[in-house]
C-alpha cells in the first residue's frame, strides 16, 4: 500500500500521528475530521526520527492543534478520523481512544456555529468569525487610521500593513479567509537587534503612558486595542542589508521597505512597503500567491535564534507571564483543597436561575465544582495544565457532567473574547452567563487585567454578570502564609474606573475590607466587585 501511517493521540489540545505516501515525493497532507465535520487539512511535515529509521523518510509527523475556542464545542463522544487526501484512512494505534472526551458538550453545537457563519482555521485549530463575515470593516480601517495618526504624533513615523493583511491585499484584494485581525508593522529607526529592542520597549511604554491598551505578545509584537477592535503590531529591524521580523528574515535592504507607498485596499487608502510582493515572498516563500490553508510557520535556525534573542531583550511581560505559569503549575500539583471558598458561597446566593458560569483562573476547581453541584453549567479555565487535569478528573469522579475544564492562556488577545462569544452563542440556558474570578486579577499584570476586561466587554452579551474578588493595595503590608511568587496589589477605585471607562459595564456592588477571605492566621484585605454588562 502506498499510504502508511497511524493516528497516535487524540485529546482536547491536539490530534497527532504520522503519514507517508510511498508514491509521492516530499511532504504529504492529511484530512482531519470529527464526526461529520472536517476540521481541516494539515501537513505531515514534522521530523520523526523513528519513522526515518523505519522508512527512510525525513519527515512524517502531523499535528492538528485544537484551540480552546474549538475544544469546548467539540461534541462529546464524536469519533476522530484522519485520512490521506486521497481518502485512505489512518488506523489508530492499539489502545488509544479516538473519541472526543468533552462531557457536557452536546452534539450539534459545533454544527450550529458553522451554520451561523463561523469557520475553522486549521492553522491554529480555532473556530472564528472571519473578518469578511462581520460588519466590522469600518471599525478596522478606523483603527488603522487612528493608530497611524497616533504613531505619527508620538514617534514621527507610521506603520504599514503586513503578514496576512498584506497577503490578502496583494493577492485577493480582500481579507484572507482565516484572518481575524489586522496585521501592521513598523520599521525600527536604528540598526541592530539591541537598538531595535530598546525602541520597541520605548514604543510600548509611551503608548501605555498615553492611555493606550497594549498587550505584549512575543518577539517584538504587541496587540493594540483601538476603535473597538485590535491591531496586531509587529516590529521589523535591519542588520546591514538583512531584514528581520517575526518568523521571517533575509537579505532585504531598507530601501525595499521605505518610503511607504499609499495603496487602495477595499476602497480605503493604506500604507504598504516599497516592494510588497518581494516582502511577501520573504515571509511566506515563493508560493505565497497560491492560498495554502494548511500553512505552518517553519522558521530557519537563524530566524529562531533572532526571535529568541529579541524575546530576551524586549518581552518582559511574556517572561513574567511564563514565570507565573510555571509557579501555578507546580502549586496545583500539590494543592487539592475541595471545600468551596466563602466568596463562591456568597456568589451562589446571588444566582437564582441556572447559569453558565465561566470560572477564570479556576485553580484546583473547588469553586467550579461547587457551582456545578448546584446545577449550574460550568466552564473552568486555567493556565496550569496540572490544575485542569485534576479538575476534570474530579468532575468525572463526582458525576458532574455540567462541569468542563480547559487549559487556556486567557491573557492572550482574542482567545478569551472568542471563547466567550462562542460559549454564549452556543449555550441554551435562558439566564445570562456569569463570569467568576477569585484571587485572579492580583495574580496577573495590570496590562493583562486591562486586556481581560476588554475581552469581557467585547465577548459578553447584555445583562451578563461578573463577580471578582482580589487583594487590594491595603493588603501589601499584611502577613502572607504563602510567599515567593508574583502578586500584585490592586487599587480598588482604579480597577472599577478602568472597568467602567468604555461604558460596557456598570458596577452594581463593591466592598473592600478584611474578614472576607480569612485563611488560618492570614486575614487579607480584599475587594469584591460585581459588574453587569449593559
Amino acid at each position: 500500500m502506498a499510504i502508511q501511517g497511524w493516528l497516535e493521540s487524540v485529546n482536547r489540545r491536539a490530534i497527532n500521528g504520522w503519514c507517508v505516501d510511498d508514491e509521492v515525493e516530499g511532504i504529504v497532507e492529511v484530512v482531519v475530521r470529527v464526526g461529520a465535520v472536517t476540521l481541516g487539512v494539515v501537513r505531515a511535515d514534522r521530523p520523526r526520527q523513528d519513522i526515518k529509521e523505519l522508512l527512510g523518510r525525513p519527515v512524517a509527523g502531523f499535528n492538528f492543534p485544537i484551540h480552546s475556542s474549538l475544544a469546548h464545542v467539540l461534541p462529546h463522544g464524536a469519533r476522530v478520523e484522519v485520512a490521506s487526501k486521497s481518502g485512505v484512512p489512518l488506523a489508530p494505534i492499539e489502545g488509544i481512544d479516538v473519541s472526543i472526551n468533552n462531557p457536557g458538550v452536546a452534539e450539534g453545537r459545533l454544527d450550529e456555529m458553522l451554520g451561523d457563519g463561523y469557520i475553522i482555521n486549521p492553522k491554529y485549530g480555532q473556530i472564528i468569525r472571519p473578518l469578511g463575515s462581520l460588519d466590522i470593516e469600518d471599525k478596522l480601517f478606523r483603527a488603522l487610521a487612528t493608530g497611524n495618526r497616533l504613531f505619527a504624533e508620538l514617534f514621527s513615523k507610521q506603520f504599514f500593513i503586513c503578514y496576512g493583511t498584506l497577503l490578502g491585499c496583494m493577492r485577493e484584494d480582500d481579507f484572507i479567509a482565516y484572518d481575524d485581525d489586522v496585521d501592521v508593522c513598523f520599521l525600527a529607526d536604528a540598526e541592530g537587534l539591541e537598538a531595535a529592542a530598546e525602541e520597541f520597549n520605548t514604543v510600548v511604554s509611551t503608548l501605555r503612558e498615553h492611555g493606550q491598551e497594549i498587550a505584549v505578545d512575543s518577539c517584538a509584537q504587541f496587540h493594540w486595542g483601538l476603535e473597538g477592535t485590535s491591531l496586531d503590531v509587529f516590529m521589523a529591524w535591519t542588520e546591514g542589508d538583512r531584514l528581520y521580523m517575526f518568523n521571517a528574515g533575509g537579505r532585504f535592504p531598507r530601501t525595499r521597505i521605505e518610503p511607504f507607498v499609499q495603496h487602495v485596499f477595499k476602497g480605503r487608502e493604506v500604507l504598504i512597503p516599497q516592494a510588497p510582493e518581494a516582502l511577501l515572498e520573504l515571509i511566506y516563500g515563493p508560493g505565497w500567491k497560491l492560498p495554502d490553508p494548511s500553512f505552518q510557520w517553519r522558521p530557519t535556525e537563524e530566524i529562531r535564534a533572532k526571535m529568541k534573542e529579541m524575546n530576551a531583550m524586549s518581552v518582559v511581560d511574556l517572561r513574567t507571564h511564563n514565570k507565573i505559569k510555571r509557579y501555578w503549575s507546580r502549586f496545583y500539583e500539590q494543592v487539592h483543597t475541595a471545600i468551596p471558598t466563602p466568596f463562591a458561597a456568597s456568589v451562589a446566593v446571588e444566582l437564582g436561575d441556572k447559569h453558565l458560569v465561566v470560572d477564570l483562573g479556576c485553580g484546583n476547581g473547588r469553586d467550579s465544582l461547587f457551582f456545578a453541584s448546584l446545577g449550574h453549567r460550568v466552564h473552568g479555565f486555567d493556565l496550569a495544565s496540572s490544575a485542569i487535569e485534576s479538575c476534570q478528573a474530579r468532575a468525572t469522579d463526582l458525576g458532574l457532567d455540567g462541569a468542563t475544564f480547559q487549559q487556556l492562556d486567557i491573557c492572550k488577545p482574542g482567545l478569551l473574547r472568542e471563547m466567550l462569544r462562542a460559549t454564549s452563542e452556543s449555550d441554551d440556558l435562558k439566564a445570562p452567563p456569569v463570569v467568576y474570578a477569585r484571587f485572579f486579577f492580583h495574580a496577573i499584570t495590570e496590562d493583562e487585567q486591562a486586556l481581560i476586561i476588554r475581552a469581557l466587554a467585547d465577548g459578553l452579551p447584555a445583562r451578563s454578570l461578573c463577580f471578582f474578588e482580589f487583594r487590594t493595595d491595603k493588603d501589601e503590608g499584611t502577613y502572607k502564609r504563602i510567599a515567593g511568587h508574583y502578586r500584585r496589589f490592586v487599587e480598588l477605585d482604579r480597577f472599577v474606573a478602568r472597568a467602567l471607562r468604555k461604558g460596557a459595564f456598570e458596577c452594581i456592588y463593591r466592598i473592600e475590607g478584611q474578614g472576607m477571605a480569612k485563611y488560618l492566621d492570614e486575614d487579607p484585605f480584599v475587594a469584591r466587585v460585581y459588574l453587569r454588562r449593559v
